[in-house]
């Protein structure tokens, strides 16, 4: 195992702090990912790291691939360089695009989703680099775009070939304490309505667009839950870490069901709008349905079960489209892996908190990167931040971010020389 000695560190704390400053006040909310690849393209290149900063055919968003070493074992290190929205702005303590620091805590949007764990894997990237601590392998990075709205970047980046020879990966997201070799996939549907606007006192000229969708969006929930009624759950298994979901100490029956419900897939009726004022028969509806899937029932038998629904209204005359903006499959990596075993070992070291082994009930890039790697494949997501991600005031400890620069060296060192 190797220690990282004060004097060895090609970086000062202060220069760790500034590269995270620089990103963070690059506002990349559904833009500009370019601007951070160019900005982390340029730092690698002062130290001779090359690096391609890949066009998508949007203006301003790009992925972003640099490489060290050679050969096999390859590991892939990424993260996403978009952020969501600031939201209200004037309720942020301080500009939400100046990194600003109180009481040891680093404040600004992307701080902890993820631009952290971005920066620090460049930077421990460098260092390895720098200090020549690669002695087999390639270390790959992966910076992509378009992440929270989608997740584009991972799926170009996969069907490129960029991690076709890539033996394991590390998704720096912020993780809390926790270690993700799996997570749920997650669904978005976008179902419009059409209709014909009329007075409504005289509603027989006109078609209702909202009242199709309502009937629509019910009954491919009950459909949803009748096909999911009778599956038993269990291959991603939340239960030993139920507190971080809310569980109540002493409520063992509330527990249970907390238990079985993570372990579920989830349907969820989102957005639902339409029409425009109180006496005309609306000619436009929307509704949005999010689904986070599992293992058991997938992505795939999601699909089935909306294209039966859906092409039944179809039959009965309904005018309805559909878009699907989000296809993100469920993560089933080898929670056994050695990479996960290292994760958890090393991070006694340099982490104040046991970290704990359990799926993540949101969705990653990793799912997209693993589309032809099958189950078991050696993935962790695991990165510096708090549960502040997409919050007023998000933040990251600035000890965690520190301290995850250094854990990424020795781990990401460690397992290239054991493999």
């Amino acid at each position: 195992m190797f220690f990282l000695t004060k004097a060895a560190k090609i970086f000062t704390e202060e220069e760790k702090i500034k590269i995270l400053s620089d990103i963070v006040a690059i506002e990349t909310v559904d833009r500009n990912e370019e601007d951070v690849a160019n900005y982390l393209a340029n730092l690698l290149s002062k130290y001779d790291i090359p690096s391609k900063v890949i066009p998508t055919g949007i203006p301003g968003r790009a992925n972003l691939v640099a490489e060290i070493g050679s050969g096999a074992p390859v590991i892939g290190i990424s993260g996403h360089m978009d952020v969501v929205s600031a939201g209200n702005v004037d309720a942020w303590t301080s500009d939400p695009y100046t990194l600003t620091e109180r009481d040891g805590k680093l404040y600004g949007r992307g701080s902890t989703d993820m631009k952290s764990g971005l920066a620090a894997l460049v930077i421990a990237m460098i260092e390895i680099k720098e200090q020549g601590l690669l002695k087999k392998g390639t270390i790959r990075l992966l910076a992509t775009y378009n992440e929270e709205n989608g997740a584009v970047g991972s799926i170009q980046l996969e069907e490129a070939g960029y991690v076709k020879d890539v033996d394991a990966i590390i998704i720096g997201e912020p993780t809390a304490n926790t270690i993700h070799p799996s997570h749920k996939g997650s669904m978005n549907f976008v179902v419009s309505s059409r209709g014909r606007s009329v007075h409504s006192s005289k509603p027989r000229g006109g078609i209702n667009a909202i009242e199709p969708l309502m009937d629509f969006a019910l009954e491919f929930k009950a459909a949803f839950e009748e096909a999911t009624k009778d599956i038993h759950f269990g291959q991603l298994d939340f239960s030993p870490a139920l507190d971080i979901y809310g569980a109540v100490e002493g409520d063992d029956e509330g527990n249970a069901e907390l238990d079985q419900l993570l372990k579920q897939p989830k349907f969820s009726i989102t957005v639902f709008r339409g029409g425009d004022q109180v006496n005309t028969i609306p000619d436009h509806a929307e509704v949005v349905f999010n689904i986070r899937t599992v293992p058991e029932f997938d992505n795939e038998d999601v699909k089935g079960v909306f294209s039966t629904v859906y092409n039944k209204y179809l039959d009965k005359g309904a005018d309805f489209d559909v878009q699907l903006t989000l296809d993100l499959k469920p993560l089933n990596g080898g929670v056994d892996s050695i990479l996960v075993e290292l994760a958890e070992k090393l991070s006694k070291d340099y982490l104040p908190v046991e970290q704990l082994v359990v799926p993540m009930t949101g969705g990653t890039d990793g799912a997209n990167f693993v589309a032809n790697k099958g189950d078991g494949f050696p993935i962790i997501i695991f990165g510096p931040g708090t549960e502040t991600s997409h919050q007023i005031d998000e933040y990251v400890e600035k000890d965690n971010y520190l301290s995850f620069i250094d854990l990424y060296i020795d781990l990401i060192t460690t397992y290239l020389d054991g493999e």
